[in-house]
């Protein structure tokens, strides 16, 4: 009986730390501050690759594509800081707001280093990427952990806003293959 004991309880003990292995770690529960700080950032950052892109390419469909970047992030840049003034937020950094800042720059060397149709691809590319993972985290962490209500009606209009920037980058990215 002992036996049957000692490895019903071994089975258990590795069905729980196999199920914690595979488990997710729970994401980081986000202030009102740090969600206007990741927005901004991601703003400042598309903002950033798109006016380098547009003093690069030659290509007519990605410079109206990165010039349309350049002004909806400022618009909403613009929208957002009205909102973080009137509400008295005080943007704070996140490890989020961190990611994305290294993110930006990073794809901001790559593109960088390159010309002509690689870097309209390389540019359409990061855009898709960009655009889905910022979609992702505005309808599954920051509009869920935004308190303001302007603020989180801000973010919900900026969700329409980035799923139309997808899929304009995915309509160029199936012209560039």
């Amino acid at each position: 009986m002992k036996i049957h004991n000692l490895s019903l309880v071994t089975l258990i003990l590795s069905a729980g730390i196999s199920m914690a292995a595979t488990e997710k770690p729970k994401s980081e529960k986000l202030k009102d501050e740090q969600v206007s700080k990741i927005l901004t950032t991601v703003n400042d950052g598309e903002i950033a690759l798109a006016n380098h892109v547009l003093s690069e390419t030659t290509n007519p469909e990605i410079k109206k594509f990165a010039q349309h970047m350049v002004n909806d992030h400022q618009m909403n840049n613009s929208e957002a800081r009205d909102i973080i003034a009137k509400e008295k937020i005080a943007p704070l950094d996140s490890s989020k707001s961190a990611e994305l800042k290294t993110k930006n720059e990073q794809s901001r060397q790559k593109l960088m280093s390159m010309k002509g149709k690689e870097l309209d691809k390389a540019y359409i590319d990061d855009q898709v990427k960009a655009h889905q993972m910022v979609l992702d985290d505005l309808n599954n962490k920051l509009i869920p952990n935004t308190h303001d209500s302007m603020l989180k009606a801000h973010l919900e209009r900026t969700s329409k806003k980035v799923q139309e920037h997808l899929n304009h980058a995915k309509e160029i990215q199936t012209h560039l293959m």
